[in-house]
Order: C-alpha cells, then sequence, then structure tokens
C-alpha cells in the first residue's frame, strides 16, 4: 500500500510538501502543540525519504513516535507507512 500523499507530493513538489507541512496551523512548529502537530512530522518522512534526506527522515520519525506510542488501528496504517518510508531512505544512504 502506498502512502497516503499530499497535493504537493501528487505533484513531485517536494520542497512545497516540506514547507507546507513544516507551518502546521498557519505557524512554525515550535510555536505549535496542536494534534495536527504530531501528524505534521508523522507527514514529513514520505518526502524527507524521497529526497534523500536520510537524517531529515530519522529526526521526524523519533519525533513522530514519541506520539504514536500505542496508535490505535486507524493510525497503525499511517505508522507502519511512515516507517516504511524511513526504511528506504536509509537502504540509499
Amino acid at each position: 500500500m502506498q502512502p497516503a500523499e499530499d497535493p504537493f507530493e501528487q505533484l513531485g513538489q517536494l520542497d512545497s510538501a516540506v514547507a507546507y507541512l513544516t507551518r502546521v496551523d498557519g505557524q512554525p512548529f515550535q510555536e505549535s502543540r496542536s494534534l495536527n502537530y504530531s501528524f505534521a512530522h508523522q507527514r514529513l518522512i514520505a518526502p524527507y525519504s524521497r529526497m534523500g534526506r536520510a537524517d531529515d527522515a530519522r529526526r521526524e520519525w523519533c519525533i513522530s513516535s514519541e506520539s504514536f506510542t500505542r496508535p490505535n488501528p486507524t493510525l497503525v496504517r499511517l505508522v507502519e507507512e511512515a516507517r516504511a518510508a524511513l526504511a528506504s531512505a536509509e537502504r540509499r544512504n
């Protein structure tokens, strides 16, 4: 199963996807503490991985993993997709 992509990712505009996701709720990450904050970190793993930025993907994985310690069944798929994207990036490096 392919990870869900946002419109920027679908268009191959990975830099735009990263720029959008790093401004959750219209605020830089360090100022945002909403639930969207946790999901944005999880969503950043895929574009960083596709860009070959394994270190950035790993950082986002670590942050995301702190939020999703015991995901409900609906979120397990998202966690697995992120894990697979990270593994793919690390294999390329």
